[in-house]
């Protein structure tokens, strides 16, 4: 979000800004899009980053050994 209050997608990061030396993903805009008030750098999210599942099965006494293993960790 840009100081003055607008938003802008991933995409138009992408589109309008700069990538910064040395990072992959951080963008710099120097002005907003909309009114070219206010400047803003963002970190986006790579192509590759998704959503995380972690899925432990087992039920009755099979649960128990996932159970206390993350009880120690």
């Amino acid at each position: 979000m840009f100081s003055c209050g607008h938003l802008v997608c991933d995409t138009c990061i992408k589109m309008f800004g700069k990538g910064i030396l040395g990072t992959e993903y951080k963008f710099i805009i120097l002005e907003c899009i909309l009114c070219r008030a206010g400047s803003l750098t963002a970190l986006i999210k790579s192509l590759t980053c998704g959503v995380r599942i972690l899925g432990i099965d087992g039920g009755g006494i099979r649960g128990v050994v996932p159970l206390k293993f993350f009880i120690l960790l």
